[in-house]
Formats: C-alpha cells, structure tokens, sequence
C-alpha cells in the first residue's frame, strides 16, 4: 500500500441515500475514519460501515438503514484520524518484513499529513511576520475572565480577552429587532427627560412603543445620561453669562470714573460732583465685582451638582454583572494638569480599564475611570492640584470586581465602599435586577410569568445542609421566611429546619441517602386595596355573602339568611 495523495479530510454533500460515498483517500482500519452528519460525530457500525481500510484503494463508506444523511451541502464530513501510536515491533535479528515495514512507513506519513492538515486550519501568523514571540501568540486570560470577551490585541501586539462589543444602532426606532449589546439613542422629544440620552441592550426584543422609555424601558440599560448633563451644563452657561455680563459693567463703571477725574481738575465744585460720581461708580464696581464671583461659584456649584448626581446614581444602580466575574487591577505613573480629569499614563502594568476605582497621591476619594483611550484615561473627579509621574493604583470594584458567591453579586459598591441597603444591579447570568437587603442581593421584583422559584436536592447519607446548586442547576436563593420546604414530598414545618441567611437550608435531623429535598421560593410582591387584619378598616362597597355561611362576631355567629343587613364598620 503506498500513500498517494495528501488528503486527511473530505467534505460532502448528502443525497438521502446509504451511499457508498467516496473519501478521496487510503485508511489503514475502519476505526481509522471519523464520519460527520451535520456536525455530529457518527457511530462505526451502528450509523455506518467501511470498506477498503488496509488495502490500496480509496475507503468509502455506506450508512445504515435510518441514518442516510439528508440533502444538503457540504453537510457530511470525513476525517482519517489514525492514532498517534507505533504498532509494530521489530524484534532483533529476524527478518524485516517488507508488508509490515511498509504499513509503518503509510502510518507515519499519514500522522505527518494530520498535523499538516489541522495546522493549514489553523489561525496562525505568516513566515514574513516579525516580533511574533510566544508571549504575543498566547491568550494568558483565564477561565471565566474570558465570559463574554471578544479576541484582541493590546497595546503590545498581545493577544487578549478584551472588553464585550457594543453596536451602535443609532437612533431608537419602533418594531425593530435588537441584540444584547446594542446601542442607541433615545431621540424623540415626547420625553424631554430622556431627550439625547444612550442606551445599552440588556434583553433581545423587538421594540414597541414611541421612544425608548414609552414601554420599552425594561429592554434597556442607560448608559450616558445626557438629558441630566444637557440641564446642568445649560445652568453652568448661564452662570458664565452673567458673569461676563457683570464685568462689562465693570468696565463701564471704571471709564466713568476716569472722566469723573478730568472733571475735577476743571471746577472744584465739579471735583466735587464728580468724587460723589465717582463713588457711586465705585460702589457699582463692587456690587459687579461680587456679581461675578457669585457667578463663578454658581458655576463651580452646578458642575459639582452635575457630579453628585452622577456619583449618587452610580452608588445605587451598579450597572451589570455576571455570575462568577473576576476583578481586575493594574498599575502605572500618572500626570495631568491642575482641574483636569485626564490622565496620561506611563510604566503601565496589569489591565487598567472603564469603572476601576483609581488610587494615588492627589486623586480625590471615590474617582473611577470613564474611559481609555490608549495611554490617555479620564476619570470621574477633577485633581485640585498638578501632578508629574504620580504612582497609582487600579482596582476593579463593585460590578468591576470579583463576583461573591456568598452575596450573589458584588460584595462592595462601585467605590469600594460597603453595600447601601438599596442599592441595585443586573445579574446577566440570570438576566434579572436585584436588590441589596443589607445582607444579601434578591431579585427586585417578581415582574414576569414566574412568581415563584423551585429548587430540588437530592441528598447525600445524614446531608443536613443544603445550599448552592441544585440538581438542575439552578442557584438556591431565596427571601426569608418567603418559602415551603418539602421532604419526599411532606411539607416541613418552619421548626424543622432553619432558613436564615437567603442561601442554604439547614435540617434539624439528617436527610436518609436519595431523599428529595425540594425548597419552593416565592418571588416578592405587593398587594393593594386590602383591609389589614391587625389595624381593621372601613368597606366602602356592600359585602356579600353566599346562603347559610357564617360570620363570627363578639362570640356569636351571625347567618346571612337570618341576618339580612350587616353593618361592617359602622
């Protein structure tokens, strides 16, 4: 047998029919040969048979009855996968069987030509490419850091695991289908709240309504809120004006003075007309002189109002978060200019990116970067002073650090600062908002067709605590004292067990290996228009009773078929 052609794999198209259909190259067994349906790995024998293996012609293969691949194109593939093993073993002085060294030589080749095959698929860098080194051609990010990441390469030519894609959709529209990570703007003036502001997609829809915030509001996260920004910066100009306003009279109340001057030296009793003149002006100049520094502080208290929003807004909605996310932190020396917000960076170390808590001599508490652009970053406070090659520190905070098991979602705020009762964000493992109890983060609302969650155990020999995922997966978190708990299908009274910290339950005695433990959550909600049974209250309507039912009052029963009017309240 000799190998003749450089082909290890053959792509094609199904008829409906068994076949045979041919490989286009030589296999040494049947086992040798993976066959593919639709990307799907067929069964030797059970889905399909080989012939030819070991010989010198091409193999084919014939499916069975029930398993003919469908029409289609390029929808059946075939593999030669021969093992990366030596079979034969030459023993010393006999004789070298020509067959048997020959088979070896076959299967050499043929190993060479795999590797030949799956390296010219293969995503690789070119011969004439320089400074390709291991470090560039390594992905270095781990595990779940890389969820919801997108390839790149960073600032040295490195491949990475970089920030999730958002697609500028432009302005908002009505019946139109949107994806996770989309981007628009809310462009319709019936809203001028929301007038000009960017939103990001959180749920795949189809949009309904007149603007983004009509009924469609659940789909979407904001991102910039510019309508805020547009209100603050639109006070801070006109602050500006009348302070520019006020120096002009400044100006006019100095000229005045001036040829009140020239008047004196003509008539003293002019000089005196004109030092009363001149004082009125003065006292004008003042009075314009405060004006502008009223005007100035005006400014600087509306930028700082513009800021206060924007820093109590990202204190209480956190922004997205998905399950088992990890933190981030990086290094490098900064310098910037008095009042300014930009940072220049240099000896940068680790991953520095948007929403790191930012850390170092003449940064003000609490400041998080906005955005990077190269070796060039702003963050969310402006520096009093001047700063030159300052050492700082990043650290991922918040929904920007390390996902907490224990809390289910951030452990701290955006700042690093402790969770406020409250505060709230999106779990996009769950695709759910929560809310922070001031112990653990629960959903926030039971909004949706599910009012209640379901969880099922099956226990372990003497298991007493049952916490974490369940035999479907699923998460247990609850709200306490909202939930049924069922033993083999009992339901437990609350002092046979302990459910106290949102996450785990606790059984007084030991489940018996196999039992059922199943722990039904309910969602919270909020009911109306009730009459409070520990306060009591009026019935504004007529109450109603069906015949012969019975109404205890004072001790005594009172039928409605012998008591015609009843009085509530009264």
């Amino acid at each position: 047998m000799t190998v003749t052609t450089t082909n290890t794999r053959a792509e094609l198209n199904g008829n409906a029919s068994a076949g045979p259909f041919q490989c286009g190259f030589r296999i040494l067994t049947d086992s040798d040969l993976l066959v593919y349906v639709e990307g799907i790995l067929k069964t030797l024998t059970t889905h399909y048979t080989v012939a030819n293996a070991g010989t010198t012609t091409n193999a084919t293969v014939t499916f069975t009855s029930g398993n003919y691949p469908a029409s289609g194109t390029a929808n059946v593939v075939f593999v030669r996968s021969v093992p990366y093993t030596q079979t034969a073993d030459y023993q010393n002085n006999t004789a070298l069987d020509a067959e048997t060294l020959e088979t070896s030589f076959d299967r050499g080749t043929m190993q060479i030509q795999q590797n030949i095959s799956n390296s010219d698929r293969a995503l690789k860098f070119g011969d004439t490419v320089t400074g390709v080194t291991s470090s560039v051609t390594e992905i270095t990010t781990a595990g779940t850091a890389r969820a919801n990441k997108i390839l790149g390469f960073d600032a040295s030519g490195n491949i990475s695991a970089t920030l999730e894609l958002g697609t500028n959709r432009g302005n908002w529209a009505t019946s139109t289908a949107y994806v996770v990570r989309d981007l628009v703007k809310q462009n319709n003036g019936a809203d001028s709240g929301t007038y000009g502001n960017i939103y990001l997609c959180i749920t795949a829809h189809t949009s309904t309504g007149a603007h983004v915030t009509a009924s469609d509001s659940a789909n979407w996260q904001l991102i910039v809120d510019t309508a805020t920004a547009t209100t603050s910066a639109t006070a801070s100009a006109t602050s500006a004006t009348a302070s520019a306003t006020s120096a002009t009279a400044s100006a006019t109340s100095a000229t005045a003075s001036a040829t009140s001057a020239t008047a004196s030296a003509t008539s003293a009793t002019a000089s005196a007309t004109s030092a009363t003149a001149s004082a009125t002006s003065a006292t004008a100049s003042a009075a314009s002189a405060t004006s502008s520094s009223a005007s100035e502080v005006a400014a600087k208290n509306s930028a700082a109002a513009v800021s206060a929003v924007y820093e109590g807004f990202a204190d209480t909605y956190l922004g997205q978060m998905a399950d088992g996310a990890s933190a981030s932190s990086g290094s490098a020396n900064g310098t910037w200019a008095k009042n300014s917000s930009s940072i220049t960076l240099a000896s940068t170390s680790g991953t520095i990116e948007a929403g790191q808590e930012v850390t170092g001599t003449g940064i003000p508490a609490d400041a998080n970067i906005l955005s990077v652009d190269g070796s060039t970053i702003v963050i969310s406070e402006n520096m009093a002073a001047l700063g030159s090659g300052v050492s700082l520190t990043f650290t991922g905070q918040g929904i920007y650090g390390a996902y907490s098991v224990g809390k289910d979602g951030p452990a701290l705020d955006n700042d690093g600062d402790a969770l406020a009762t409250g505060a709230l964000y999106f779990n996009s493992s769950d695709n759910e908002m929560r809310i922070y109890d001031g112990g653990n983060w629960i959903a926030a609302t039971s909004a949706g067709t599910t009012s209640l969650l379901i969880y099922k155990y099956v226990a372990t020999g003497s298991q007493t605590t049952f916490t974490g995922s369940d035999a479907n997966g699923a998460t247990l978190s609850y709200t306490v004292n909202n939930i049924n708990v069922y033993l083999n299908g009992v339901r437990l009274d609350a002092t046979d067990y302990t459910a106290s910290n949102g996450t785990s339950v606790v059984l007084g005695s030991g489940a018996t290996a196999s039992d059922e433990l199943v722990v039904v959550a309910f969602k919270s909600f909020s009911s109306a228009d009730m009459v409070p049974a520990s306060t009591g209250g009026t019935f504004s309507a007529n109450v109603s009773m069906a015949t012969n039912t019975k109404l205890l009052q004072k001790g005594a029963f009172m039928q409605s078929s012998t008591h015609q009017a009843l009085f509530l309240g009264a």
